[in-house]
């Protein structure tokens, strides 16, 4: 976990010397996390047989 600290340290004199390279950091470490995040929802859905595209067609559930 040393790694962390390491990015942490090094975030946090980012965000106080280059505001807009931490701006950008952001934007990008939350496009990630909703990345991992989105292909780990499509995972349990397939486990769990989930098809949007049913209750798409269907008009919504009834």
């Amino acid at each position: 976990m040393e790694f962390l600290n390491d990015f942490w340290q090094w975030s946090a004199v980012l965000s106080k010397e280059k505001p807009m390279q931490f701006g950008l950091l952001t934007v990008v470490t939350m496009a990630g996390i909703g990345a991992v995040l989105a292909g780990c929802a499509e995972l349990v859905f397939k486990a769990l047989k989930i098809d949007l595209g049913k209750y798409k067609e269907g008009g919504g559930m009834h």
